[in-house]
């Protein structure tokens, strides 16, 4: 994680690949929580096929969402029924302000998960 907590920071996963983020989010609480340090923006990207079958840390997510550890939750599903696929890409194409502004305040971009799916983004 970066050294500053007040840093700006994307986290991109897949699947299983969001588990590295999921110790950045408790340790993100945990500062804050703990030692009162104030948070920066912190966007979690998150891709897996299927809401109710592949999305495992979803309760947990949804309450990082909640209590501000994260500014921002986008999730992608590919293989929701009666739903157009849709990856992490693709949502990174529609914000891709966001990560540009990320970017130019220096802040950090992770990339955790599947070969393909790094590639792609």
């Amino acid at each position: 994680m970066p050294d500053s907590t007040e840093t700006p920071m994307i986290m991109i996963g897949p699947g299983t690949g969001v588990v590295p983020f999921i110790g950045f989010m408790q340790e993100r609480r945990k500062l804050r929580d703990e030692q009162k340090k104030p948070l920066g923006n912190a966007y979690l990207y998150f891709g897996c096929r299927m809401k109710d079958s592949d999305f495992i840390y979803r309760d947990l997510m949804a309450e990082m969402h909640d209590t501000k550890v994260i500014t921002e939750l986008n999730i992608a599903l590919s293989r929701e029924p009666n739903q157009p696929k849709q990856y992490v890409q693709d949502l990174l194409a529609l914000h891709k302000q966001q990560i540009i502004d990320v970017v130019k305040q220096n802040g950090y971009v992770y990339i955790c998960g599947s070969t393909t799916m790094g590639q792609d983004v």
